[in-house]
């Protein structure tokens, strides 16, 4: 009687999407096998709205821990915990990963926000193509 959704939580009803505050999703993806060892140079998330934070892994040892979100200046910035303290204005959501040699990497991003793709590649042109 009111269009609104409402859902049955155990003895209590709740208002569906009733609230502004939205929870944190996490999502890590498949283990992605390569024939042989490569390096994938870059990382992309386009979002519905920043924060996120993406963090891969090479061989099960973490070798990105990136936050991205928007900036005033060229549109995105991210700061990193691993590789420790970079930072760097960007003008699309794509960041640059560490040079490391590997054959499975893994990719979990976590986020309020809806996540619409993220894409591991070796090079800007995979990416540009995607």
């Amino acid at each position: 009687w009111d269009n609104e959704l409402y859902i049955i939580d155990g003895s209590n009803i709740k208002k569906y999407r009733g609230s502004t505050n939205y929870k944190t999703a996490k999502y890590k993806s498949k283990k992605f096998v390569t024939e042989k060892t490569t390096s994938m140079g870059w990382l992309s998330v386009t979002a519905e709205g920043y924060p996120i934070t993406a963090k891969v892994w090479a061989d099960d040892v973490l070798i990105a821990d990136y936050t991205l979100d928007t900036d005033s200046v060229n549109g995105y910035a991210f700061t990193t915990t691993e590789p420790a303290g970079l930072s760097a204005s960007l003008h699309e959501p794509v960041m640059r990963l560490p040079a490391v040699q590997a054959q499975v990497f893994e990719v979990q991003i976590e986020s309020a926000f809806t996540v619409n793709d993220f894409c591991l590649a070796q090079s800007m042109a995979e990416i540009q193509a995607t």
